[in-house]
């Protein structure tokens, strides 16, 4: 939009020092587009608010509760960092994120660990980026000597469940004392055939094994555990959302809710040290942040906009220009 509401329009040097300024007599070298020394300038600073958060999340109050998971965001990123050892937190940590053009969003997994805390997740507009809860477990109770050796399905992967990199868990246990072997397997069938199997030794009553790198799995493939005679046997299947987080997803400019909980974990199962990464050529805000917090700050930024575009700097000024001069700004 110009002086007098765009190109086209007639308009007049009293119009021109109106929009822009100026004193009397009006001189058209007043308005050459410059850095300074002209009422007519290349740049404006706008101020975008909450485009960047930081927070401390609150732990559980059980005894072993270790301080330190905190929350850290800008324009490229939104990470959680939740100290190994501590408690799942008690209220959910919320949010909302607004983009201003569209996002590709992904997800990086900042710890050692590779299985998630089962109650942990990070969330956007539904979406589970990483999700410990998704995990699927079954315990195969020991069976009689009819049935013994016979497979039980723990699941029938859907495509989501079979993409990317997946894995699987076994754990046996026996009464102590029983000696040592080698546990019934945990596998994955792909009609007649066993693209994956997974056993545990064991050696006084008890044994665990994972197998977390297994990038074939098919939509239709069976997960499955063996019954023994002696102990039950637990199959845990881990989709990829446990363990290294899902695949990327591309938002549309506009407001979306964001949800991560459990900051804390074990040495073998973490807690949510994470990264939601934004590709964008816009802005990205932080607002309404609360839930599982002891306490919140957001930051603005001011970004610079070339404005009066198409006014010339030198020359001759058509007036005319003034009316669509690129964006217009006094």
């Amino acid at each position: 939009m110009g002086v007098d509401g765009g190109a086209g329009n007639a308009i007049s040097l009293s119009e021109i020092q109106t929009f822009y300024g100026g004193s009397n007599p009006i001189s058209m070298s007043e308005y050459y587009r410059a850095a300074s020394g002209t009422e007519v300038p290349n740049t404006r600073t706008d101020t975008t608010t909450n485009t960047g958060v930081t927070g401390l999340v609150a732990q559980g109050s059980s005894s072993g509760a270790t301080a330190g998971s905190s929350l850290d965001g800008n324009q490229s990123r939104l990470t959680i960092d939740g100290a190994n050892n501590t408690n799942v937190n008690a209220t959910v940590g919320t949010g909302t994120i607004v983009f201003s053009a569209s996002t590709t969003v992904s997800v990086t997994k900042d710890d050692g660990t590779t299985i998630l805390e089962d109650q942990a997740h990070f969330r956007l507009d539904s979406y589970d980026f990483l999700d410990g809860s998704n995990e699927i477990s079954a315990t195969v109770q020991a069976g009689s000597g009819t049935d013994q050796g016979d497979f039980v399905t723990i699941a029938t992967l859907t495509a989501a469940q079979a993409s990317g990199t997946v894995g699987l868990q076994v754990s046996f246990q026996v009464p102590s004392g029983e000696g040592s072997g080698t546990s019934p397997p945990v596998r994955i069938r792909r009609g007649g055939s066993v693209v994956h199997s997974l056993t545990t030794s064991y050696s006084n009553g008890s044994g665990s094994a994972q197998k977390l790198d297994i990038t074939d799995a098919q939509s239709g493939d069976i997960v499955e555990v063996q019954k023994t005679q002696s102990a039950n046997t637990t199959g845990v299947f881990l989709p990829r959302e446990t363990l290294t987080g899902n695949a990327d997803k591309v938002y549309s400019a506009g407001s979306y809710a964001v949800a991560f909980r459990g900051t804390g974990g074990n040495d073998n199962n973490s807690g949510l040290d994470a990264t939601l990464n934004f590709s964008t050529s816009g802005t990205v805000q932080y607002n309404s942040f609360g839930g599982g917090f002891t306490s919140i700050s957001t930051s603005n930024t001011d970004t610079s906009v070339n404005t009066n575009t198409n006014v010339p700097t030198s020359g001759t000024i058509n007036m005319d220009i003034f009316n669509a001069p690129g964006t217009a700004s006094a």
